[in-house]
């Protein structure tokens, strides 16, 4: 299922692009499966190993998770969707090839607890140089609406180049010491659609307002020959024969 002309066009323009129905019902109910599973022992090992975070208003008689990191190498599901060909396919038209999963992460937003997302730049992050050969592919694993915290784009930001971050105190937000944008854009998305977006686009989130989960996996990926920030992106530690060595 490759990109059209348009379609690559426009994410060059705006710097993120939706695509709807790309992953199969079956493999988004088995990664929300899984992801139910992990947050609901959030003191469990499992989730400690991914480095759970958790809403930080939460009510105290019960810990909310909000974010679990590097899924794919604990977890064959995430693992079967991010080396799926017809995502891989996409992905490579983006950035070129060859590539690998630099990292992977799962953003749930509770109903009526989900907290919002300040605007930032992934790269901020993830310091992918160049940061054109790095991108983010946010998977909807629930119908993701304005009432429940959709992603929010800064359309051309990621022409501007990259905007000193620092930390917001007590959080674990970075924020751009500048934000000089036009209004964010709304992309809601359906449940099995995806949003690629480029590491250096200003994107936001809003809190959740509904009595329905917001939860993602996004997969961030990197050509094998751009330098980047962390040592040892997932690639690397899932072995030389893995099927995402393009």
């Amino acid at each position: 299922m490759p990109l059209t002309d348009a379609q690559v066009a426009q994410f060059r323009a705006d710097g993120y692009l939706v695509v709807e129905d790309v992953v199969p019902a079956e493999r988004v109910a088995e990664m929300r499966r899984k992801i139910d599973a992990i947050a609901s022992d959030t003191g469990g090992d499992v989730a400690q190993r991914m480095g759970v975070q958790l809403e930080p208003d939460a009510p105290t008689d019960g810990a909310l998770p909000r974010k679990l990191n590097e899924l794919a190498p604990h977890d064959a599901a995430f693992r079967r969707h991010a080396e799926a060909p017809e995502l891989l396919e996409m992905v490579g038209q983006l950035i070129g090839e060859p590539l690998r999963l630099y990292t992977d992460q799962a953003f749930l937003k509770p109903p009526r607890q989900g907290s919002a997302k300040p605007p930032h730049q992934d790269n901020a992050h993830f310091g992918v140089d160049p940061a054109d050969w790095g991108i983010t592919v946010w998977c909807a694993l629930d119908d993701a609406t304005e009432a429940n915290g959709c992603m929010q784009y800064f359309a051309g930001s990621h022409l501007q180049g990259a905007v000193p971050h620092v930390w917001e105190g007590g959080t674990t937000h970075l924020i751009p010491e500048r934000l000089d944008l036009p209004a964010p854009v709304h992309a809601p998305v359906r449940a099995g659609g995806v949003i690629f977006h480029h590491l250096q686009t200003f994107h936001m989130s809003a809190p959740n307002t509904s009595d329905a989960w917001r939860r993602a996996y996004a997969c961030h990926y990197i050509r094998t020959d751009a330098s980047h920030l962390y040592e040892e992106p997932i690639q690397a530690r899932l072995g030389d024969d893995h099927p995402l060595k393009r």
